[in-house]
């Protein structure tokens, strides 16, 4: 068999980082406190956001895009 393409998924599907616990952790010491359900959702939704208004912005480093991503 010919492999022609091979396709890679940003989306969360096959790679998943456990940011939202790490930003959990960094707002904890800065004596706020949001719980891992609000981040997830919060996360969720600048990510389609992201993708959807700048797409391929994730492909990019992160020192680009971060800054930004966190407001």
């Amino acid at each position: 068999m010919k492999i022609s393409y091979v396709w890679f998924d940003i989306g969360y599907t096959l790679l998943y980082m456990q940011r939202e616990i790490t930003y959990q952790q960094v707002l904890k010491e800065y004596g706020a406190e949001v719980s891992l359900e609000k981040l997830e959702k919060y996360f969720h939704l600048t990510d389609k956001l992201f993708m959807r208004e700048y797409p391929g912005v994730f492909l990019k480093e992160r020192g680009v895009y971060m800054p930004w991503f966190l407001g």
